[in-house]
């Protein structure tokens, strides 16, 4: 996931760093989400910036929602979690649909 960072309101960006997936090696794919931690939490730094999102093989075999930290601003990142695994990356729009893939990773304290 490429990460860019403004401190001009959001004017100008400049690209800062990427979020390799170090876990799996295959990729992260989809539907990233950052936090800024308002505070101190489960070891990590008020400040600290998460990042959530998926992992997918490029046969899409497997759904794999991972969780990276940064404590400096987003310039460097660690593996911090496999957060939970699903089916094949299938979407199924329908009511009835039995797909066991997970998405859209949301972060909240």
């Amino acid at each position: 996931f490429p990460i860019y960072r403004s401190e001009d309101g959001g004017l100008t960006w400049d690209h800062i760093s990427d979020v390799a997936d170090t876990h799996f090696g295959f990729g992260n794919r989809y539907q990233p989400v950052l936090y800024e931690l308002p505070e101190d939490f489960g070891g990590l730094p008020r400040g600290t910036v998460l990042l959530a999102g998926s992992a997918i093989p490029a046969d899409a075999s497997s759904t794999n929602l991972v969780l990276y930290a940064s404590t400096d601003g987003g310039y460097t990142w660690s593996f911090t979690s496999l957060v939970d695994t699903g089916g094949p990356a299938l979407y199924d729009w329908r009511s009835t649909a039995t797909t066991t893939a997970i998405w859209e990773p949301d972060l909240l304290l």
